[in-house]
């Protein structure tokens, strides 16, 4: 008898539980605002390089943070500014841009970043000399 009411107890305790967890679950939504920044096409991104050719790529910028953006990026290669752009971008707005580049000077293996300044955030990928 004692084992059948504390059985009960717990299953009780446990359908109370399971509301508890799926009412916090649908009634906690936070609107954290981010921005996403992705490569278009990643798979096709430069990867060898041959001195003196031209180079281009694209990546996205998309704005979640309700409400506009000044963003500002560069694109560097090892930390050497190669290009840099200031744009506004609108809630719930995405642009695309293309970045072409030619390398001159040799190296071995390079890393070629793109910063978004003011949201702290950076893709890269790595190309190296043929």
């Amino acid at each position: 008898m004692k084992e059948d009411s504390l059985y009960n107890t717990l299953i009780i305790a446990c359908i109370i539980g399971i509301i508890v967890v799926t009412a916090l679950i649908f009634t906690n939504k936070t609107n954290e605002p981010f921005t996403e920044l992705y490569f278009e096409d990643h798979q096709n991104l430069p990867r060898e390089i041959e001195l003196g050719k031209e180079y281009s790529f694209r990546f996205t910028v998309h704005n979640v943070g309700g409400k506009g953006v000044n963003y500002f990026y560069e694109f560097s290669k090892d930390n050497r500014l190669l290009d840099a752009k200031t744009f506004i971008l609108e809630d719930s707005k995405t642009t695309t841009f293309r970045e072409v580049f030619t390398i001159n000077e040799n190296f071995e293996e390079a890393k070629m970043t793109i910063k978004l300044l003011n949201k702290d955030q950076e893709i890269h990928f790595w190309v190296k000399q043929i």
